[in-house]
């Protein structure tokens, strides 16, 4: 399995959001996963959704809650936001209401919305086209990283 790989896709105006039949099949293979996770995550100040197989969900769950103070509130406030949910029959994932208005995923016409599906290691992630752009606009800025650093990447 690719350890990240990103696809544009559309949401439709029902909320349903599109996964590759590659995605689904890594996920099926890899966490015999027919269940998923939906839970509602910040980064960089911008909204989108994280998708996760059930073991891994509490992997992530028993990981946020040995962190500091302040991420026991934000472990509190993701998990008291996480549903169940899964693929209907053609490899799309319903994704509830309250999330897709959360991470701004709802309406733009009658075609959908452009979103961005990245599939990593450990869980999917959904965004917004638009902001995710900005997600990687703040990430680039951020990545000011010591040559010395970059070359003892060749050790590893």
């Amino acid at each position: 399995m690719e350890y990240r790989k990103e696809y544009e896709m559309k949401i439709d105006p029902k909320g349903r959001a599109s996964v590759p039949k590659s995605v689904r099949e890594s996920l099926s293979e890899e966490f015999g996963a027919s269940e998923l996770i939906v839970v509602r995550m910040t980064t960089n100040k911008y909204s989108g959704l994280w998708v996760f197989p059930p073991e891994t969900h509490q992997k992530f769950q028993e990981k946020l809650a040995l962190t500091s103070a302040n991420s026991k509130s934000a472990f509190k406030r993701i998990y008291e936001y996480h549903e169940k949910i899964n693929f209907d029959s053609l490899g799309r994932l319903s994704l509830p209401r309250r999330f897709r208005s959360w991470a701004s995923l709802d309406g733009d016409g009658p075609s959908g919305k452009d979103i961005v599906v990245i599939h990593k290691k450990d869980r999917l992630e959904i965004w917004d086209l638009e902001t995710y752009d900005k997600v990687l606009a703040a990430d680039s800025a951020a990545l000011s990283v010591d040559q010395s650093f970059v070359d003892s990447l060749d050790e590893l």
